[in-house]
């Protein structure tokens, strides 16, 4: 992250434990962050996000050691890292709210404008969390790589979300070992039954990022095809991180493998457009609808001439639901 005012071309990056730019001196995100950092994430403000919820965290734990006594205040450290970022809504005076647009200072040419303009691109609604979420299998799933990557268990009475969070801080700590092969469908089965769609990506970009793309990809195939519920909904949140190629923002995970072929990997993508949906159309499930849903392509020129009437039954399923994301999105997408 760079800018024409930086000397010799340093980075307005962190310097750690105080969490100071190591430019400017100030507390880091400094004025220069986030100037750049929207720019730098203009096409993925979910990674972002992501990329900002892992500072603060970080920054937490490294100022917490600093002062124990006091520590680093909660509300403040969140408005600072987080805060400046947050998506502003626009009201509408005519919408309900369950169907509000959502803008960010991200959108705007400049970054320190609040401004709307009519050329920002169409929003969304964040992707609903609690889509039938499974907590003792969520806990397995967990509790499994710990054990894996030879972390501390937990207590018999720890919660999901503790385990969650104990799972993603022993595959940090091993972010330098040389994967294992046995690491692998643990990783990617975290990776699914992790219900925040954000979070996730702390699972799939290590698994993408070691074992490549391709075997990621064929494991999430296979559980849209096979799965439970619970597991057809977690693939299709976790398909979106298996093609990213960036995953600087979850880790620092070196990758291993080499780029895929753009053939085999433009195949394998309209397999699970394909799959995805026929599964959208036959699968009632309202879980499994909404989290297929974001990751469809909707125009039917796009798609062989044997499943455009499929895209029509599925846009016409989600206009018509009763439920305000289904409609919402779909709307959105084919704006």
């Amino acid at each position: 992250m760079t800018g024409p005012d930086v000397p010799g071309g340093r980075e307005h990056l962190p310097r750690r434990p105080n969490w100071r730019c190591r430019v400017c001196g100030t507390d880091w995100p400094c004025l220069a962050a986030r100037s750049l950092l929207p720019l730098e994430y203009l096409r993925d403000r979910v990674g972002l996000s992501v990329y900002l919820a892992t500072m603060l965290q970080e920054a937490m734990t490294d100022l917490h050691r600093l002062n124990p006594e006091l520590g680093p205040d909660p509300a403040r450290m969140y408005a600072r890292f987080l805060g400046w970022a947050a998506p502003r809504r626009n009201p509408d005076p005519a919408d309900d709210g369950a169907t509000r647009g959502y803008r960010t200072s991200m959108e705007n040419p400049d970054p320190h404008s609040a401004e709307p303009t009519d050329a920002e691109p169409q929003q969304f609604m964040p992707l609903p969390r609690d889509t039938g979420v499974d907590h003792a299998a969520l806990t397995r799933s967990m509790a499994e790589l710990v054990e894996l990557l030879g972390g501390e268990p937990l207590p018999d009475s720890a919660t999901s979300k503790e385990w969650r969070i104990r799972a993603w801080q022993t595959l940090r700590a091993s972010a330098g070992e040389p994967p294992q092969e046995e690491w692998f469908v643990p990783l990617v089965r975290a990776g699914v039954y992790e219900p925040d769609p954000s979070f996730n990506a702390r699972f799939i970009g290590p698994a993408v990022a070691w074992f490549g793309s391709p075997r990621v990809q064929t494991v999430l195939l296979g559980y849209l095809r096979t799965g439970t519920n619970q597991e057809r909904a977690g693939a299709a949140r976790a398909w979106y991180w298996s093609e990213r190629a960036d995953h600087r923002y979850v880790g620092p995970y070196t990758p291993t493998q080499d780029a895929e072929d753009e053939d085999a990997s433009e195949k394998r993508r309209w397999e699970w457009q394909e799959t995805a949906l026929r599964e959208f159309v036959a699968n009632d499930n309202l879980g499994v609808r909404v989290c297929i849903l974001p990751g469809l392509v909707l125009n039917p020129a796009k798609h062989r001439p044997e499943l455009r009437d499929l895209v029509a039954e599925a846009v016409h399923i989600a206009r018509t639901s009763p439920n305000a994301y289904l409609r919402h999105r779909v709307g959105a997408q084919l704006t």
